[in-house]
């Protein structure tokens, strides 16, 4: 589904509220979702590009483009296997243990926050990591290529 919208700071408080929310609620309330990726692009002029993934398969991309000065925001439920392949991709390449990089002038910076879980243990509680990147460069090449790739198979229709 694809909706379009005036603020793109509309849309990232938009994605960040139910996030918001869900981490307030108690254990037993969370039953079936849980967060598993947020990325947040930012160029010189602001922010770019925001995903985010939940454990259900619910999905979230709001961008901003030459395309779409104003913002979009596309919405997907993706399959588990989609999640799964991510989720290896992401943690083989080290997502939950990858030090930020240094700044880089003039570059855009990428803020990667992976969240992974012991699904097989009830009420086990999700732990994550988060980097940032500017230079696309291994390891962290790695990390935007499996990003990237998870983007243009379910959001094939927004970018």
């Amino acid at each position: 589904m694809k909706i379009r919208t005036l603020l793109l700071p509309a849309l990232l408080l938009m994605l960040t509220l139910p996030s918001v929310s869900y981490a307030e609620r108690k254990p037993e309330q969370q039953v079936g979702r849980r967060l598993i990726l947020v990325l947040e692009s930012r160029k010189t002029e602001g922010v770019s590009l925001v995903l985010t993934v939940y454990s259900d398969g619910g999905t979230a991309l709001a961008r901003k483009d030459q395309d779409n000065p104003e913002g979009e925001l596309c919405t997907a439920t993706v399959s588990a296997a989609s999640l799964q392949t991510l989720q290896e991709s992401l943690r083989k390449a080290g997502a939950l243990h990858l030090q930020s990089q240094t700044p880089v002038p003039n570059a855009s910076q990428k803020t990667v926050s992976f969240f992974a879980g012991d699904d097989e243990a009830e009420g086990a509680q999700p732990h994550g990591h988060t980097f940032v990147y500017f230079l696309r460069q291994e390891p962290y090449l790695t990390v935007e290529t499996a990003i990237l790739q998870f983007i243009a198979e379910n959001f094939a229709d927004c970018i």
